[in-house]
């Protein structure tokens, strides 16, 4: 079992579970967090078929850490991003996991004005 805190303004922990729909949306007590940093394909709008079996591929890789990590923690902001979600960062055993995914080739750093094209 993983001992998960959820950082809120970096003051207040509680336990909670975690899921993440994709690489960079996860779900903690069902609330939707976006994380910061990266960007990763889509699961949902996927443009091709490549795209959706690189986002199910960056999912389970973070679905994966997260089960087998003996601590996740999840710092979030006040701020919501443009879809209503929560914006932070998840931790596993005190890893940014916005940096694994770029590291491992999972995503890509977020540029707003850049999309990458996961289809090529």
């Amino acid at each position: 079992m993983i001992r998960l805190l959820i950082l809120l303004l970096l003051t207040t922990t509680a336990t909670a579970d975690i899921y993440c729909y994709d690489g960079d949306t996860c779900y903690v007590n069902r609330e939707p967090i976006r994380l910061l940093g990266v960007d990763t394909p889509e699961i949902r709008g996927a443009k091709c078929s490549l795209e959706r079996i690189k986002a199910l591929e960056a999912r389970d890789f973070l679905n994966d850490t997260i089960n087998d990590a003996k601590e996740v923690a999840v710092h979030v902001s006040k701020v919501r991003g443009h879809y209503g979600r929560m914006l932070g960062y998840v931790y596993v055993d005190g890893e940014n996991m916005s940096d694994v995914l770029i590291r491992k080739g999972y995503g890509v750093k977020y540029d707003m004005y850049n999309k990458e094209d996961w289809c090529k």
